[in-house]
């Protein structure tokens, strides 16, 4: 029945768009704005016939209509800023993405060659996993809790960096020259890298 419901999904791009929910960990709370970001740096909105973060809006009500969304809460005005995935849902949206999205915690392995487009490195464990020393050309999606200055993502859309123990953030961020969304949250830098390019132009650039 949730297959037949994704299969009746009003467009490819909708599809897609709900697909990539599941890099995020089951149980845990998206928030509505961050995911509209997210879509918008992969390209997942498709052609824009009106402003994408409108589009954006449309595809999340679409998706929160049918049920793909629960668990929402609302501001004072009744504005919804945040769901969750049921489990069941989550593993249809895991099932769809047919391996190009990841969720990796220490001690779990990747069979083959790694070939995902968005991964989540949801450890603590701040050694660099294995499959990732010989680059990743595919990867376009990254959350993380540290960034290696060995990485060589060239082509990254969207870094998210979560409580990470780093002073500073290497200046390798710099040479990503894709990318379109960054958000780094709960850092105590003391450097910050000079990020200069046309990429991050409409970009959510946060660091609180």
């Amino acid at each position: 029945m949730l297959k037949l419901s994704f299969d009746h999904l009003s467009s490819k791009s909708l599809q897609r768009c709900f697909a990539y929910c599941s890099i995020f960990p089951k149980d845990f709370e998206i928030e509505k704005e961050k995911l509209i970001q997210l879509w918008m740096a992969e390209g997942l909105l498709g052609p824009s016939h009106g402003e994408m973060e409108d589009i954006g809006a449309r595809n999340f009500n679409d998706l929160l209509a049918r049920s793909f969304f629960q668990d929402f809460e609302t501001d004072e005005l009744g504005n919804v800023i945040c769901c969750k995935m049921h489990e069941l849902v989550h593993d249809l949206a895991s099932l769809v993405t047919k391996s190009e999205t990841v969720i990796w915690e220490a001690g779990s392995s990747i069979d083959g060659t790694f070939r995902a487009r968005h991964l989540n490195l949801f450890s603590y464990d701040r050694d660099e996993p294995a499959f990732l020393k010989d680059g990743a050309r595919k990867l376009r999606t990254l959350f993380s809790r540290f960034f290696s200055k060995s990485w060589e993502f060239r082509g990254l859309r969207s870094l998210t960096l979560n409580v990470a123990y780093m002073t500073e953030l290497p200046d390798s961020i710099c040479r990503l020259k894709h990318l379109r969304y960054l958000h780094v949250s709960q850092h105590k830098y003391q450097s910050i890298p000079e990020i200069h390019h046309e990429a991050l132009s409409f970009a959510n650039l946060k660091i609180p």
